[in-house]
């Protein structure tokens, strides 16, 4: 049993996360089709797979519990054989996005991800995740694209892979979710996803890139009473008296790709060295995963995880 309640509470532990370990499916990625599924080099299969085996090695020894898309439907023919010709179904993130009422089914801007999400809704009914809504075949939004924000707070950013068809949805959605405000930041042309330069690791720390997040000042939206207001997200994070970790490029590539497994306890790459040495001084724990193969298919740790439980230790 899958208690979705206290989901949106991004700073409490990661009790259950979904992820999808890849069988024949890279086997799709070529020369030929790495636009086609946004990879940026064939992988080596064998050394992917080690790889994602010792992220999910890591994830289990913070103390989450892994689940695997392909475990949960393994019995599904119709979903193993899709799935099989599906290169990105590891980057589960993005797929959806469970709420404290229900999973919504995102909406994906490029042709190699379009209908995956369906997958994910079929993982939900296995579940027993009741599903809220869906954005595609014209809402584009994707998970990389949202986080929460002390349990009342959607925070979600309006870049290349979103149109206004998806983030209408998403806000119905999440409004009748019991979300109380939805936090629109506007992203520099060219930016995919927000998790590349704002992640949480408690309620009061955040890993960013503030050349990312001061591109344009934030539209925050009072979900009970549709008020709008305008703020730089800087000067919103201080309001909200967050403290950050500001990241550059020196500390390599996803260095804001972190997942929180508890507060200020995070799983990310190996690489990002810097940073996990400022959250253990500031008390947590950091561990870090190999990513040389992973990282070929345009994703961090981050990316490959759905979170579908939280709560107390």
């Amino acid at each position: 049993m899958i208690d979705i309640s206290r989901i949106a509470q991004e700073h409490l532990p990661l009790k259950k996360v979904l992820m999808h370990r890849p069988e024949v499916e890279l086997a799709a990625v070529t020369e030929e089709t790495l636009e086609y599924f946004h990879f940026a080099d064939v992988p080596d299969v064998d050394e992917f797979l080690w790889e994602f085996d010792q992220l999910v090695a890591a994830f289990e020894g913070m103390g989450a519990e892994v689940l695997l898309v392909n475990e949960i439907l393994k019995d599904d023919p119709e979903a193993t054989a899709y799935i099989a010709n599906r290169a990105n179904m590891t980057y589960t993130r993005d797929l959806a996005i469970v709420t404290p009422r229900g999973g919504v089914l995102l909406g994906m801007a490029i042709d190699g991800r379009k209908g995956d999400p369906a997958m994910i809704g079929r993982v939900f009914d296995r579940l027993g995740i009741p599903r809220l809504g869906e954005l595609e075949p014209d809402g584009l939004l994707e998970g990389g694209g949202i986080t929460y924000f002390r349990g009342d707070s959607v925070i979600v950013g309006r870049c290349d892979r979103t149109n206004p068809v998806g983030l209408q949805r998403f806000e119905t959605y999440v409004r009748q979710a019991g979300l109380r405000r939805m936090i629109t930041i506007p992203c520099h042309p060219g930016t995919i996803h927000i998790d590349g330069f704002l992640v949480f690791i408690d309620e009061d720390l955040a890993i960013i890139d503030p050349s990312q997040l001061d591109f344009a000042p934030a539209i925050i939206k009072d979900l009970e009473t549709g008020q709008i207001r305008e703020q730089m997200m800087m000067d919103f994070l201080a309001a909200e008296d967050v403290d950050t970790i500001v990241i550059s490029e020196e500390d390599g590539w996803a260095a804001a790709n972190f997942v929180m497994t508890a507060p200020r306890q995070i799983v990310g790459y190996e690489w990002a060295e810097r940073v996990m040495n400022e959250v253990e001084r500031r008390g947590g724990k950091a561990v870090g995963a190999p990513g040389k193969e992973l990282r070929k298919g345009n994703g961090g740790p981050h990316c490959m995880t759905c979170a579908l439980e939280r709560g107390a230790v």
